[in-house]
C-alpha cells in the first residue's frame, strides 16, 4: 500500500508540474520542441504557428485563426476545456495528434495534410476547397480515428494506398469521394451524399454498422473485395461495387456490379435482395 501511494503521489505531482511548466501562447511565434503552450483566449496568425519535435498545443476551447505547421516528427493538437478551433488554415505534419478539435477551413484548400500518421479523436473536418484530408508524401498514410467527421469538403479523405482505421467515422456531403485509402476498416462508418464515392478502397474494405446511402457509389473495391456486416447500404446510384466478390452479412443493398479494370461493370454480383 505504502509503494502504490508513494507512485501515484508522485504522477500527481508530475501532473502538477507539467501543467505549471505550460506556457501561455499569446504571440505567433514557434512552440519549441517538447513543451507545451496553452491559448488563454482566441488567437489571429497571419501564418501558421510551427511546432517543434513532440510539441502540444492546447487551444483551451478558443479558437486559432490560421494553420499549425509540425516541424518535427509528430505534434500534437488538443483542447483541454472545450472544443478548440482552427479557423480558415490547415494543419502539415509527419505524425499529427489531434484530440477535441474542430478544423474548420472556411474556404481554404486543405484540412490536414501528413506524410505518415493522423492519430484523431474527437475531430471535425470541414468545409475545405480541395481535400479534409491528404497524405502530403511519397506513401500512403494511416489514419487511426475515434469519433471522426469529415464533411462538407471537395474530398474527404485522400490517403493513397493507406489505410482508415476506426470507429464512429463518418464521411459525409463531400463534393467527391467520402474517402479513397488502400484499405478501410472498423465499426460506425456513415457515408452519405457524397458526390462519388462514400467508402472506396484499393484492396479491401471491411467494416461492420455501416450506414452508406446517397452517394455515386456506396462502396467501391478497385482491386479487391468488401466484407460488409450489419450495415445499411443503399440509395445510391450503385450500392456496392468490387473487383471480387463481396461478402455480406446482414446487409441491406438493392444493387452490386463487377469491377473491372478499376470500372463498374453491369454485371452484376447478385448478393443484394432483389438481384
Amino acid at each position: 500500500m505504502g509503494i502504490r501511494t508513494v507512485s501515484l503521489l508522485g504522477m500527481l505531482s508530475l501532473f502538477v508540474v507539467a501543467n505549471a511548466m505550460a506556457a501561455d501562447v499569446t504571440t505567433c511565434d514557434p512552440l519549441p520542441a517538447g513543451e507545451t503552450g496553452v491559448l488563454p483566449g482566441p488567437l489571429s496568425c497571419a501564418a501558421a504557428i510551427q511546432l517543434g519535435n513532440s510539441a502540444t498545443l492546447d487551444l483551451n476551447g478558443f479558437v486559432l485563426s490560421g494553420g499549425v505547421r509540425c516541424d518535427g516528427r509528430k505534434c500534437s493538437i488538443i483542447s483541454g476545456a472545450g472544443v478548440g478551433t482552427i479557423l480558415g488554415g490547415g494543419i502539415v505534419g509527419e505524425r499529427v495528434i489531434l484530440n477535441n478539435v474542430d478544423v474548420d477551413c472556411d474556404g481554404a484548400s486543405y484540412g490536414i495534410a501528413m506524410s505518415r500518421l493522423l492519430d484523431a479523436s474527437d475531430v471535425t473536418v470541414k468545409n475545405c476547397t480541395g481535400f479534409g484530408i491528404h497524405y502530403g508524401g511519397d506513401r500512403g498514410a494511416r489514419v487511426k480515428a475515434h469519433g471522426l467527421d469529415v464533411i462538407n469538403n471537395g474530398v474527404g479523405m485522400e490517403l493513397n494506398m493507406g489505410a482508415l482505421v476506426g470507429t464512429d467515422i463518418n464521411v459525409s456531403g463531400n463534393a467527391s469521394a467520402g474517402v479513397y485509402s488502400g484499405k478501410i476498416k472498423g465499426e460506425g462508418f456513415t457515408a452519405t451524399g457524397n458526390g462519388t464515392f462514400g467508402l472506396s478502397a484499393a484492396r479491401t474494405i471491411k467494416v461492420s454498422g455501416a450506414s452508406v446511402s446517397g452517394n455515386g457509389t456506396g462502396v467501391f473495391v478497385t482491386f479487391g473485395s468488401a466484407r460488409l456486416k450489419d450495415s445499411a447500404v443503399s440509395g445510391n446510384g450503385v450500392d456496392v461495387a468490387t473487383a471480387r466478390r463481396p461478402r455480406l452479412n446482414g446487409v441491406n443493398c438493392a444493387t452490386s456490379r463487377k469491377v473491372v479494370s478499376a470500372q463498374i461493370t453491369p454485371e452484376s454480383w447478385l448478393v443484394c435482395a432483389g438481384e
